[in-house]
């Protein structure tokens, strides 16, 4: 959350869920709310497909408008 209150109103993101496949979660949008909403409601479950989910991630941010990118995992972990 902290990563999202740093960032330009002109800033755009995307999210990305991973499990057992990378699936696209949220297209680019520049709502912060939106993007958080989706954050919060993806659950973990199976294996990682993290490579999986990079090789997506960065064949996505091919299509960003702006210069600067930067692409960041957050894994969160449930027993």
């Amino acid at each position: 959350m902290e990563f999202f209150q740093d960032g330009e109103s002109e800033d755009e993101f995307f999210l990305i869920a991973f499990n057992d496949k990378p699936t696209l979660i949220a297209d680019f949008t520049s709502s912060v709310e939106e993007v958080q909403g989706k954050l919060v409601y993806t659950v973990p479950k199976g294996r990682t497909a993290l490579l999986d989910a990079i090789y997506l991630g960065m064949a996505k941010m091919r299509q960003a408008k702006l210069q600067r990118k930067a692409l960041l995992n957050h894994l969160r972990w449930w027993r």
